[in-house]
């Protein structure tokens, strides 16, 4: 089979078991370096582990097209998109030997998790909740959503006014990897979302996005992202926080509250535990800080 052929299957079989657009996005580019390095006709059961190493030290993969270095979780993230590419040949039957079974992948120190503490989203709610207005209270909402569901950024701004059911306690998104699925809805949510949804139905938009900008038509990630920044300001909290750092602190109330984390990784619709292990070690740590001062 040619190199070709193979990168179709490959990014095919992706997108049948459900990965992301950003994820099959980033694999065929890295893998479009390769055909373009080792040429599209090559049969995938002649490359060996040597024309792999001149790969992975080609220009095109450690130098930016300004010719700056790359950063190395650019190059780390082609490294796997290679090493993943030749183990689904391998795994398929397609290839007797996997070339890539060298390759090794620098694994960088996790950045610390950005979250606010309880008493951190006590004070940014209290300050929402002194401004009034369209926008404040719009924003109002979805600071809330984003702390008592965890929903990510680009589900949030997807969602449409049919998709809150406030009879059934639940909201209904479309997840990573396009999956459809419902979150739970507590009495605070459906108090405020009752409140904005009988606001949001008096504004004539052709647009049906439950969060509208100024301009009536769906909201954007980045103006989220910037009215976060001003509420963040307002509120004193010397953080940079982003809507990802709210899913953070839904997070890790979750656990504080439960210690189990199967409920939390459940709650964030994670495939695996272990994604979700982070939010134990976090919370110990804070444990060890607190009986440091004792």
């Amino acid at each position: 089979m040619t190199l070709e052929h193979a990168v179709t299957q490959f990014l095919e079989h992706q997108l049948a078991n459900g990965r992301s657009p950003h994820t099959i996005g980033a694999h065929q580019r890295d893998l479009r370096l390769l055909i373009s390095h080792l040429g599209a006709e090559i049969q995938v059961d002649h490359i060996t582990p040597n024309d792999l190493d001149r790969f992975l030290l080609s220009e095109p993969v450690i130098l930016q097209s300004d010719g700056r270095p790359k950063q190395s979780t650019s190059i780390d993230r082609t490294r796997a998109t290679i090493k993943g590419f030749f183990r689904w040949l391998t795994d398929t039957g397609m290839i007797s030997r996997n070339p890539s079974a060298g390759i090794r992948i620098k694994r960088n120190s996790r950045k610390p998790l950005v979250y606010l503490t309880e008493d951190e989203k006590r004070t940014l709610l209290k300050t929402m909740r002194h401004h009034k207005g369209w926008q404040a209270n719009r924003d109002l909402v979805i600071v809330t959503l984003f702390l008592h569901t965890g929903i990510r950024l680009s589900e949030l701004v997807n969602l449409d006014i049919g998709d809150v059911n406030l009879l059934e306690k639940k909201i209904t998104i479309q997840a990573k990897g396009g999956q459809i699925v419902n979150r739970f809805l507590n009495t605070k949510l459906r108090t405020i979302l009752h409140r904005y949804l009988n606001e949001r139905k008096r504004v004539f938009a052709k647009c049906q996005a439950l969060f509208l900008s100024q301009l009536q038509d769906r909201i954007t990630t980045r103006q989220v992202q910037r009215r976060l920044d001003q509420w963040i300001a307002k509120s004193g909290i010397n953080k940079h926080v982003t809507p990802h750092s709210l899913r953070h602190s839904f997070a890790t109330g979750l656990y504080a509250r439960t210690s189990n984390l199967l409920t939390v990784q459940q709650a964030l619709g994670h495939a695996s535990v272990t994604t979700t292990q982070i939010y134990a070690h976090l919370l110990d740590e804070t444990i060890e800080d607190a009986l440091e001062t004792l």
